[in-house]
């Protein structure tokens, strides 16, 4: 029971006692006062009566007209006079009916015993007679009927009126208490929450002890966290660079060749560091790690300043003086060379040799249907061109394909008017060990010129025309048309950066979820790992609309940068997917089974499912299983 609701109680309680009393009071004064002064009337109307008959002729007709005057102009119940023998001389009486106005049970329970007035009338020196009279009590219960009606419809007034108050005042005393509670089931959520601390010095103790254990909680998960990190850390990664390894690399390309969009714009880029006629690394010696680790910061510096040329970014060392660099939705290559010279911070100086390093880039453009090592023959190919040539930048990159889409901004919206209609929704299930559907995880094809392509066939030019919110507009209502149509269905749709960050297209989206409630709430709107680190604020903004409007929220392509997420416990996050290039061939890969144990365990921990991401095999999907994943999406070959 709510404390409320208790509060009522108590206050009903406490009135009815007191009405009680008051009423028993009320009750007995007022009926006493009436019988008084119903007596003291009687007995005024009997002297003043018994006056009149004494100074009047005695005979019977006068005796009778003056008494029946006297009755007639009053509201008497009788009135009576009786000789000195006991024989009655006049007399008249009314018997008093039943009042309409006042209920019978009240009128039994006021019961007037009131005595007649007496008065003596004489004749001479002699006594003629005794007159009793009686006034009717109708006219006294009706004003006692009425004193009750007020008097009750007053207590509940004061009832009402006291509770009302009282509610108001027990809910902004217990306004802390409700955060509370919200605190206490947010841990069950695993989102470690801290509170202000309240005026209430009661509620202030609690709120203490709770923030204190939230505040626990999450120095645990964060310890967790970055234990988990460091172990992928060291095996991984480059110890100079702090830069995935050739190994990791090799296993983020065989997943974009495997797993990613073969519609998409996507590139190879290798930077190559050197400096002119002589070997760097014996000139630098024992310094070399240094100036490369400046090197490789700089590289990852230029392209996290320039996301808008690309989707997703992965960076690599891949030898002792090259990075690699994968680019998914990247923007034509000859634009990039162009970004890459006007960087002045790419410009290094080699103190011993007093000159500036060189910096030789070579490009190509990412084919579905090749190998990861006729795509490394490809970019080595093009590295030894431009390390060939002189200057302190120098390029090679691979023409655009032909079969690649190229518009300028002006044009889109006519190209994005041609499409509007051709898109088409496809889903693939999210399923668990039995087979069980999860969700359907969902993926748009667009009819071109008769070929279906995928939405990353035109991704780039629309990024270029700030038209990304418009196209995720356009698939959010598919997806909610689709989920009216099939409303057995779940369904998870991936968002784009830009459209977290357009506040209008974020007010579109929620004006849409609340048009089709019931459908929203089997919705699932997804974001990538990299929009959660980039855009923290953003994305907590759009997680805690979401949440009020019971959407579901996830996590995409996990594992590059997962602990770099500020407080991903506190984005309420339903699932996370983990990135296909962490589940590519996880059966012979052990550094990858512990990173991913891991991984399950600390998302379990924050109250998440973990679903893997372009599970290829059989083999790979019982593998992941018994690492703890809660699901699987195949490989849609």
């Amino acid at each position: 029971m709510t404390l409320t609701r208790q509060l009522w109680i108590a206050i009903i309680a406490i009135v009815l006692l007191n009405g009680s009393v008051s009423f028993w009071l009320l009750f007995t004064t007022t009926h006493r006062t009436f019988e008084e002064q119903l007596y003291l009337k009687n007995i005024d109307d009997a002297n003043v009566l018994a006056l009149l008959l004494t100074q009047s002729e005695k005979s019977q007709t006068n005796m009778e007209l003056l008494i029946a005057a006297k009755f007639n102009a009053g509201n008497y119940a009788s009135i009576r006079l009786i000789d000195m023998d006991g024989n009655m001389i006049s007399g008249f009486s009314y018997t008093e009916e039943e009042l309409d106005t006042v209920p019978q049970w009240f009128a039994g329970i006021v019961h007037f015993a009131i005595p007649a007035g007496v008065s003596q009338v004489s004749e001479g020196w002699g006594q003629y007679g005794t007159l009793y009279v009686e006034n009717q009590t109708t006219y006294a219960l009706e004003l006692f009927w009425l004193k009750f009606r007020r008097f009750i419809l007053s207590l509940t007034l004061v009832t009402v009126l006291v509770g009302m108050i009282g509610s108001m005042l027990l809910r902004s005393i217990l306004k802390p208490l409700g955060k509370i509670v919200q605190q206490a089931n947010s841990f069950s959520q695993r989102r470690f929450v801290t509170l202000d601390r309240p005026w209430t010095e009661d509620f202030a103790r609690v709120v203490d002890a709770m923030n204190s254990l939230a505040e626990r909680f999450k120095t645990i998960v964060l310890e967790n966290n970055a234990r988990l990190e460091l172990g992928r850390f060291k095996s991984q990664h480059d110890p100079v660079t702090t830069l995935p390894n050739i190994s990791a690399f090799f296993t983020l390309l065989e997943s974009q060749l495997r797993y990613r969009d073969k519609d998409g714009q996507n590139t190879l880029i290798v930077h190559s560091v050197a400096c002119e006629h002589y070997d760097i690394q014996s000139v630098l010696a024992g310094s070399f790690n240094e100036f490369f680790k400046e090197f490789s910061a700089r590289v990852i510096a230029f392209y996290e300043q320039h996301q808008t040329l690309y989707t997703d970014f992965r960076a690599a060392r891949i030898n002792e003086t090259d990075i690699a660099i994968i680019l998914t939705d990247s923007t034509p290559l000859e634009h990039l060379q162009q970004k890459i010279a006007e960087f002045a911070s790419f410009s290094i100086a080699i103190v011993e040799l007093k000159q500036t390093a060189t910096l030789a880039t070579a490009g190509v453009y990412i084919k579905g249907n090749e190998a990861s090592h006729e795509l490394m023959f490809r970019v080595d190919d093009m590295l030894e061109q431009a390390q060939q040539m002189t200057g302190q930048f120098t390029f090679c990159f691979e023409p655009l394909p032909g079969d690649k889409l190229q518009l300028k901004p002006s044009d889109w919206p006519n190209f994005f008017a041609q499409i509007e209609h051709a898109f088409s929704l496809h889903t693939v299930p999210v399923l668990t060990t039995d087979e069980t559907v999860r969700h359907f995880q969902s993926f748009f094809n667009v009819k071109i010129n008769d070929v279906l392509r995928s939405c990353s066939y035109f991704t780039r030019s629309a990024r270029e025309s700030s038209a990304i919110p418009s196209i995720d507009l356009k698939l959010v209502n598919l997806v909610i048309a689709h989920l009216e149509s099939h409303p057995d269905q779940k369904v998870s749709l991936l968002l784009y950066q830009e459209t977290i960050q357009d506040s209008d297209a974020i007010n579109k989206i929620e004006a849409i979820i609340k048009q089709f409630p019931a459908a929203s709430k089997r919705l699932a709107l997804e974001l990538r790992e990299s929009t959660a680190r980039l855009c923290h604020d953003e994305y907590k903004h759009f997680c805690t609309l979401m949440k009020h409007y019971q959407v579901g929220l996830g996590l995409k392509r996990v594992g590059e940068s997962f602990s770099q997420v500020a407080n991903v416990h506190e984005f309420g996050l339903d699932y996370i997917k983990v990135d296909s290039a962490y589940v590519y061939d996880v059966k012979n890969n052990q550094v990858n089974q512990i990173y991913l144990r891991g991984l399950s365990d600390l998302a379990h921990s924050l109250g998440m499912k973990v679903y893997a991401d372009g599970v290829l095999t059989e083999s790979d999907k019982e593998v992941l299983f018994s690492l703890g994943f809660d699901g699987v999406i195949r490989m849609q070959q």
